[in-house]
């Protein structure tokens, strides 16, 4: 699984936003030491590197100076900084532009923000996941199974999920429908709150060699409430909160022959429907012997501390090691580079 020794053959256009007017410190902070360490890891490969930072929404005439055929653009630019809900349009531009990238397709990226979209999607496919409806408003069929969560259909990285997301009856579903609602002017997605085991599952590679990475567990041992198990905004975003303390990662959880297979087989079975490129992410949960999908990214976080990476570890792949194999894994769709990868 390691990249070749031709490296050095492989320029790579590596892009990030950075949102210097919206973002706190702490994401700010963040997201540059995870562009130093892996900048500086693909170059002690022996990548030839540029690095661009995307500060504002014009990333068409920061690419236009350079030439398509030269590099493969490692994308991890997630969003137009001052334009939500807009990974697909980043794709579009890069491909727009001619640019070979790494991840999905816009088409996928743009698809994988709708959480109602992507359940029908895994039903329609017989995978396992929490009994769910959308509601556009308060005035549609009613719900009565508690614990229940209610997310924002379209945001991402737990937008939105706090303690009182996790309802019991149908006054505080009712509240919180109408908070997500008129918060983020957009439809709820309800969902049985499955309390099981949780699971971080990365996906690399493509068609008949994709590769389930070990899985990493979420460990919420510190929380004596069933309801606080879940991966709250805090848990990701707010160093000062209980949950980004104390919710850790297991990278060696007691998995059974029978449950890692299943594991497996859902989520390749996930990674191929939803026609993902490279790499991926997927979070499933246990419950009574059935793994459910809970949430599914094409464009998981790519850092130095994401479960992806601690998956690979346990494979003998660094950091920079991974972010490799994803540069050969485009550089196989690319007009020129394609002997390299």
């Amino acid at each position: 699984m390691e990249p070749s020794n031709r490296n050095s053959e492989i320029p790579v256009l590596l892009i990030y936003d950075l949102d210097r007017k919206h973002w706190g410190p702490f994401e700010i902070n963040f997201t540059l030491d995870k562009i130093e360490r892996l900048t500086n890891g693909l170059k002690d490969l022996g990548y030839p590197l540029t690095t661009l930072e995307i500060r504002d929404s014009h990333l068409e005439e920061v690419l236009l100076p350079y030439s398509p055929e030269r590099f493969i653009l490692f994308n991890l630019c997630e969003e137009l900084p001052g334009i939500p809900h807009n990974a697909g349009l980043v794709g579009e531009i890069i491909e727009k532009l001619g640019f070979t990238h790494t991840g999905s397709d816009p088409c996928i990226l743009t698809f994988s923000q709708d959480k109602t979209g992507m359940k029908e999607l895994a039903d329609g496919h017989g995978i396992p996941t929490p009994a769910w409806q959308s509601y556009n408003s308060l005035h549609q069929n009613g719900w009565s199974r508690f614990p229940a969560i209610v997310k924002p259909s379209l945001e991402h990285c737990s937008v939105g999920i706090d303690t009182l997301a996790v309802v019991n009856n149908p006054n505080e579903l009712s509240q919180r429908i109408d908070y997500v609602i008129q918060t983020f002017n957009q439809p709820a997605l309800v969902e049985d709150f499955i309390d099981g085991r949780e699971f971080r599952i990365s996906v690399i590679g493509n068609d008949n060699h994709t590769h389930m990475l070990p899985p990493v567990e979420i460990d919420y041992s510190s929380f004596d409430q069933d309801l606080e198990h879940l991966l709250t905004y805090d848990s990701k975003m707010n160093p000062e909160s209980r949950f980004f303390r104390d919710v850790k990662l297991n990278e060696h959880p007691e998995l059974t022959s029978d449950e890692y297979q299943q594991l497996e087989m859902l989520a390749l079975k996930i990674f191929h429907v939803l026609e993902c490129r490279d790499y991926a992410g997927f979070d499933f949960r246990l419950k009574d012997g059935v793994f459910y999908l809970l949430d599914a990214n094409p464009d998981p976080e790519f850092s130095h501390a994401s479960s992806m990476v601690l998956g690979a570890a346990k494979e003998g792949l660094s950091y920079a090691g991974l972010a490799g194999y994803i540069i050969h894994e485009a550089a196989r769709r690319h007009p020129i580079l394609k002997s390299m990868g």
